[in-house]
Formats: C-alpha cells, sequence, structure tokens
C-alpha cells in the first residue's frame, strides 16, 4: 500500500512536470563544428523520476502474489507479443548503427517510455480483472475502475495550463528568459535561430513555453486542449465548469501564440472529431451521456461536491453534451477572434506563403522528404540507425553547419528512415491496435489520440526528442486504461 501510494505521487509529479527540460549534460554533442542536439549524453530530471517509478512499480508487483498472476495473465498480443517484436526490431536497428552509442542512448529511452506506457495503461490491479467481467452489458462506464486516473488527467492538464500562462507571458513581453534549473534557455527575436514570424520589417518571437521549440509547445498545448473538452464535459458542478473554461481559455492562447500551424490544424481535427463523437453517440444512445468510457465523471467534482449521475450528465436530456461542447466552442472562438483581431498582421503573416521565412520553410520540408526518400531507397530494411537521421545528412553534405540539420517533420516517415520499413509497418500496427482498444474502452477520448496523431504529420518532436516521446506514450497510457482482457 505505501508503495503503490508512492508511486501515484510520482506519477502525478512527473506528469506535471514533463514540460520542464531540467537536465545534465556530461557530453555535448559535436556535428560539423557545431552542436549536435540529437548526439548529445544527457539525463534528464523527469528521466530520473521516469525510471524511479518504474523501479517502484517493479518492487510493487514483485512482492505481491495475486498482481503478479494477474499481470501475466493480461492481453498477450498488444500487452507482450506485440512490445517484445516492436522491441526486437529496435534491436536489430541498433544492431546496424553507424553510432552505437547515440543510438543506444535513444533506444534506452524508448524502453524507459514504453515501459512508462504499461505502468499508466493499468487501470486496476490485476487481482481484480473479474470485477469488470461481472458488470451487465453497458455498464462499465458508471464503475471508477482507476479512482486516480481523473487525478491523472487533471494534473496533466494542469501542466498545460502553466504552460499557457508561460506562455502568454512570452509573446506579450517578446522574451524568452533563462532559467537554468528549469532547462530553459533565452531567446530573443532579434537573436540568429530564434523562431520567429515575420511581416514588413518586424520580428516577432513565437512562444517556446519551457519547451526547445514553439512547434513542441504548440503540440502539447493542442493535445491537452481537446482533453480539456472532454474535463468539462465530465464534470456537472457550474464552479468547476468556470475553472476548466478558465483553463481552456489559457491554453488556447498559449496554442495561438506557438503559431505553430500544424498545432492549430490538429487541435481542429480533434474538436471536429469530438463533436462527431457526441452527435453519433446523442443519436444512438437514449441516455444522453458521454460516450462509453471506462472512468467516473470528472473527480474534479469530488473535491467540491458530490458526485450527480453517473456520466456528469442528467440522464433525462439527451442534448446536454452537445450544449456544453457548443459553449467550449464558443469560448474559444470569442477568444481567438479576439487575440486575432489584436495581432492580425502577425497571424496573417504566419499564412503568407510569399513571406521570406515561410518559403524557406516549406523549401525546407520539401528537401527532408526528398532526403528521407533517397535514405529509405539505400538502407529499406533496418534505416541509418536510431536518432541517426541528421548524421546521415552531416555525411551526405559535409560542407553544411550543425544548425543546418534537422529530422524530416513527419514521425511516421522519420521512423522509416531510421528503423526501416519493417519497424515502420509494426509501428503502424502497434498504433492501430491501440485505436482499437480505445475505440472499446474509451470512445470519447479518441478526438484526444487523433490530435497526437494528426501532430506527427507536421513535426518530428513526439519521435525524435526525450519530452515528445514521453508524452506520446503518456497520451496512450492515460487514455487506453485497460488492456487485460482485450485481444488486438
Amino acid at each position: 500500500m505505501i508503495l503503490k501510494k508512492i508511486e501515484n505521487l510520482l506519477l502525478l509529479a512527473l506528469l506535471f512536470l514533463l514540460p520542464w527540460q531540467t537536465r545534465y549534460i556530461w557530453q555535448e554533442g559535436q556535428l560539423n563544428g557545431g552542436h549536435w542536439e540529437y548526439g548529445t549524453f544527457s539525463i534528464y530530471g523527469v528521466e530520473i523520476l521516469l525510471w524511479v517509478i518504474i523501479l517502484v512499480f517493479f518492487f510493487r508487483h514483485l512482492f505481491d502474489k495475486k498482481i503478479r498472476t494477474g499481470f501475466l495473465a493480461q492481453s498477450r498480443v498488444l500487452g507482450i507479443i506485440l512490445p517484445v517484436i516492436f522491441l526486437g526490431l529496435m534491436g536489430l536497428s541498433l544492431g546496424f548503427s553507424e553510432n552505437f552509442w547515440v543510438s543506444y542512448q535513444y533506444v534506452f529511452r524508448w524502453l524507459g517510455a514504453m515501459a512508462f506506457f504499461v505502468i499508466l495503461s493499468k487501470a486496476k490491479d490485476p487481482s481484480q480483472l473479474s470485477e469488470r467481467d461481472s458488470l451487465p452489458t453497458g455498464q462499465a462506464g458508471s464503475v471508477a475502475f482507476l479512482p486516480q486516473n481523473d487525478k491523472r488527467l487533471l494534473v496533466l492538464w494542469f501542466g498545460a495550463v502553466v504552460q499557457g500562462l508561460l506562455a502568454i507571458y512570452q509573446f506579450l513581453t517578446q522574451h524568452v528568459f533563462a532559467i537554468k534549473w528549469l532547462g530553459m534557455s533565452a531567446q530573443d527575436a532579434m537573436q540568429g535561430g530564434a523562431s520567429v514570424v515575420e511581416f514588413a520589417d518586424q520580428r516577432w518571437l513565437r512562444a517556446y513555453g519551457s519547451f526547445g521549440s514553439p512547434n513542441s509547445l504548440g503540440i502539447y498545448l493542442a493535445v491537452l486542449l481537446v482533453l480539456g473538452f472532454i474535463l468539462y464535459l465530465k464534470t456537472e458542478r457550474p464552479f468547476s465548469k468556470i475553472l476548466i473554461s478558465v483553463g481552456q481559455l489559457i491554453i488556447l492562447s498559449g496554442l495561438l501564440f506557438s503559431f505553430s500551424r500544424g498545432a492549430w490544424l490538429s487541435a481542429i481535427v480533434g474538436i471536429v472529431t469530438l463533436f462527431f463523437v457526441l452527435i453519433i453517440h446523442c443519436h444512438s444512445d437514449r441516455s444522453g451521456g458521454i460516450p462509453y468510457t471506462t472512468t467516473q465523471q470528472l473527480n474534479l467534482d469530488s473535491v467540491i461536491t458530490k458526485y450527480k449521475g453517473s456520466f456528469g450528465f442528467a440522464q433525462d436530456d439527451k442534448q446536454t453534451a452537445i450544449r456544453s461542447f457548443g459553449k467550449q466552442v464558443l469560448f474559444i472562438t470569442v477568444l481567438t477572434s479576439f487575440w486575432v483581431g489584436i495581432f492580425f498582421p502577425i497571424f496573417s503573416a504566419r499564412f503568407n506563403i510569399h513571406n521570406r521565412l515561410e518559403v524557406y520553410s516549406i523549401a525546407e520540408r520539401q528537401s527532408q522528404y526528398k532526403e528521407s526518400l533517397s535514405f529509405i531507397k539505400n538502407k529499406p530494411f533496418f534505416g541509418v540507425g536510431p536518432a541517426l537521421y541528421t548524421f546521415a545528412v552531416s555525411k551526405k553534405y559535409p560542407k553544411l553547419t550543425s544548425w543546418q540539420f534537422q529530422p524530416v517533420h513527419n514521425i511516421y516517415v522519420l521512423s522509416i528512415v531510421e528503423f526501416g520499413v519493417f519497424f515502420g509497418l509494426f509501428l503502424g500496427l502497434m498504433i492501430l491496435c491501440l485505436i482499437k482498444q480505445v475505440f472499446k474502452n474509451n470512445l470519447i477520448f479518441l478526438p484526444v489520440l487523433f490530435v497526437l496523431l494528426m501532430a506527427g504529420l507536421f513535426d518530428h518532436w513526439l519521435f525524435s526528442m526525450f519530452t515528445g516521446l514521453v508524452f506520446w506514450w503518456i497520451m496512450w497510457g492515460v487514455l487506453i486504461l485497460d488492456i487485460s482482457n482485450e485481444n488486438c
């Protein structure tokens, strides 16, 4: 019991602290005479916390016979077979790597992120697996399989609120201040290499939050903005809705000030998907509640008042979900119009394809796709090596400087380039299996994952960087909830 409490506290701390980039660097990577981020050997503060959680989880299960037996009895396909094959393919790619230690650090982080996914995805103690099977059909949603899960979602979402506040401050002051102990480096619009939006003779700094780039901040906030929609739907008390609405507006502002077009588009896709999920459900389910989910209504209300209803909606009002959704859309539409109206020249410049920076950005991405295809043709089976995309580009163009080497801005293409086609196909299979689990058990959360998957088409952060990689598996873990009795 003590170990379980410690594990839950540490887990909540990690979910909140994930965006902060505090780390210890013991060897800086060098490529063509400049800094090489992907070849830098370091350990993040949250990485230490992650492995502490994994060890606590291991010892808690090691000494509990019932839990250990249940763990071994869970889904063999999704829980054991697929991860083993997946990691086996990563190991093969590691064996063919031209820079073993850089690839090894990356694969080791993959291992930690996937182990953390397993911890998050266990919705309840395996010794209690039979509880769900004994429920009548359609009643699983009224039982809180994991009382801690709503706390996890809230803490994860609140971390985005903090990032939104920081992003608002950074954009309005046009300065990113440095805090060594929080992993933040200074950024200024006049500095070379800073991410900016140009119009006329002005340079406007995009918000970074505590991340290394505005796109990373944008993806993080886009995913949790859509999650916030669901938290709003899952609570009933007006005061709780007000708190969540305020937080949502802060997150939205940070998302807008990241000026990440891919993140904007991903958030729109998630919101539209959520609308269709609610529409289909309200026309097919007389109860009018939230589409089936293995969690109760939002646990925030338990802090303020007792629950009312099993899903956070009155059972005799089939349109409650749609009305709540409509209110949130109205709020974000008004706020978006407000910020766009004030900073219209900056937002319009971001969509001006003839703008100097936009022309360069489009040309750079086209070049990345072209290079990716050439690498896939040359090394189709095991790729250029884990985390070695930029290393491979530097070998091909040795006269370029280090800052010109960037991974292709697409995690699916990047996975094939670095690990090979077999790994890419298997990654796709795992994603489909995980989507199937979410569709069966937690349909309401599917739009959140669509944001995550969509964002992967426009940036490499979710695959190339430690925090992005962990965030990817965190979102699958906290939303899939229970893989114990399902087969892919």
